[in-house]
């Protein structure tokens, strides 16, 4: 089974919002957006918030109260704005955080939604730097983004298909939204943001046991070479191949009640 991708944007309001969302981060959009007073304002937040991170000691990561809750949802309501075209908090809209330190869970961040509540868990253990906790956030502000849209979707009566929003919760939907918003939150922070994107693909095509094609990648990823030569699309492609064929075995032994080599 090979990952879908959706049909027309005339067919598919989840496609086209995030259409909008991603042309809204092309360098004119942008320019123009800057001039705008709350833009400026939510910008700062967002800022704000980052450097409080990166100036965090080592000793502080693995605490349990690493940056309050509302600092939290002020950077969350501050980045919607800002990389979503406000699509993700409305006036009802609340934020549950728990942090978490448990060397068990392997686990970064995860989110879900009850209600108008997003429930938002972040995993201490496993976010060892100001910048990893600021990716981690971005990464699950994409996941809320589509549980809202899935919900409107399905609270209209409309169908959804589960491979575009992923069996993973990272199918096609996330990638592309994740893309446009690594890059446009890299050039607006200063700092090299990354959304585990690589990692969330193998996770997407071992969970729903798909294949993808080159075109896949392609699409996702940068086809142009670079200055190895090769292209950031066929890298992803070449390092995703023989683990998701190793991580299915894993999954079918498990299956089995059969022992899983490490």
């Amino acid at each position: 089974m090979a990952l879908p991708k959706p049909n027309q944007d005339m067919f598919d309001p989840v496609h086209r919002k995030i259409t909008h969302i991603v042309d809204s981060h092309q360098l004119l959009p942008y320019q123009a957006a800057l001039q705008d007073a709350v833009w400026q304002k939510k910008l700062r937040d967002v800022q704000d918030i980052a450097q409080q991170l990166q100036e965090k000691d080592d000793s502080d990561f693995g605490k349990t109260d690493l940056i309050p809750a509302s600092d939290v949802e002020k950077f969350l309501k501050a980045a919607s704005h800002i990389f979503l075209l406000d699509g993700l908090w409305k006036q009802d809209t609340k934020l549950q955080l728990t942090w978490v330190n448990n060397e068990n869970e392997n686990i970064k961040g995860l989110t879900a939604m009850e209600g108008s509540t997003h429930m938002l868990r972040l995993h201490t253990t496993h976010n060892k730097s100001g910048l990893e906790v600021l990716c981690v956030l971005l990464h699950e502000m994409v996941h809320m983004f589509l549980t809202v849209c899935e919900q409107e979707e399905l609270s209209q009566g409309h169908q959804v298909d589960v491979r575009l929003f992923g069996y993973s919760r990272h199918g096609y939907y996330w990638q592309r939204l994740a893309r446009s918003i690594e890059t446009r939150a890299t050039y607006v922070l200063g700092l090299k943001i990354d959304l585990g994107r690589r990692d969330a693909c193998l996770e997407e095509l071992v969970a729903g046991e798909m294949t993808a094609r080159m075109a896949y990648f392609e699409e996702l990823w940068d086809p142009n070479p670079g200055a190895s030569g090769v292209s950031e699309a066929r890298m992803v492609f070449e390092w995703v191949g023989p683990r998701k064929f190793e991580a299915i075995k894993r999954k079918d032994a498990e299956r089995n009640g059969e022992s899983v080599e490490t």
